[in-house]
């Protein structure tokens, strides 16, 4: 847990780790580290 209780970014964390439902989605590491840090 989140010792600020910021349980927005926990709920984030949880479903990206048990759900595998993230924000960015991409066929390689790489593709998906471009994607990610594009301004």
């Amino acid at each position: 847990m989140d010792r600020d209780n910021r349980w927005d970014r926990v709920e984030q964390a949880y479903d990206l780790l048990t759900l595998a439902k993230g924000e960015f989605q991409a066929d390689t590491a790489v593709a998906g580290l471009q994607a990610a840090y594009r301004p």
